[in-house]
């Protein structure tokens, strides 16, 4: 099953902590892309390369942890005057860096760090396991932006604002 994982937003400055965020404030909603914009049927057409007439996050799926938002998300391919219409159902995961909970830097680099594994775990790699029978889910869409993290040269109050 296919499964779109953007995957963080170290690029969103944000300069207070979870504590003073509600949830929608944190995560946004879950068909909100990393600059806030929406992910339409227009935009998961693109992704899959295939067209969407309809898309709908599957109620009761979503799920807000303390370091990302998921939701399984019912799409129809296909155009809705066609008989040949199919409904697949894709695992949509985000971690934005500004919800994140609050932390010494060196904690938000680690968490930070483990996400872009994650992201290009899926970008570079899964593809290859897949064609080798190995069982995977398959990643449509991965929007990994975290070269923040390579940049030593800011640390401190500085640094925790550029990766949130």
């Amino acid at each position: 099953s296919p499964a779109p994982p953007p995957a963080d937003g170290a690029e969103h400055a944000g300069t207070h902590g979870t504590a003073a965020m509600s949830d929608s404030e944190m995560n946004g909603h879950i068909l909100e892309d990393l600059a806030g914009g929406v992910v339409d049927c227009g935009r998961l057409s693109g992704a899959l390369r295939r067209s969407v007439s309809r898309m709908e996050v599957v109620p009761g799926s979503e799920r807000r942890w303390p370091q990302s938002h998921s939701a399984k998300v019912r799409v129809t391919l296909g155009e809705s005057t066609s008989d040949s219409e199919e409904e697949v159902v894709l695992f949509l995961k985000k971690i934005v860096a500004r919800a994140l909970p609050e932390k010494p830097l060196h904690a938000l680099k680690r968490d930070l760090a483990s996400n872009r594994v994650e992201a290009r775990f899926y970008r570079e790699f899964a593809q290859h396991l897949a064609s080798r029978g190995v069982r995977l889910l398959q990643a449509v869409l991965v929007d990994e932006r975290l070269d923040t993290l390579d940049d030593d040269a800011h640390e401190g109050e500085h640094a925790e604002r550029r990766l949130r």
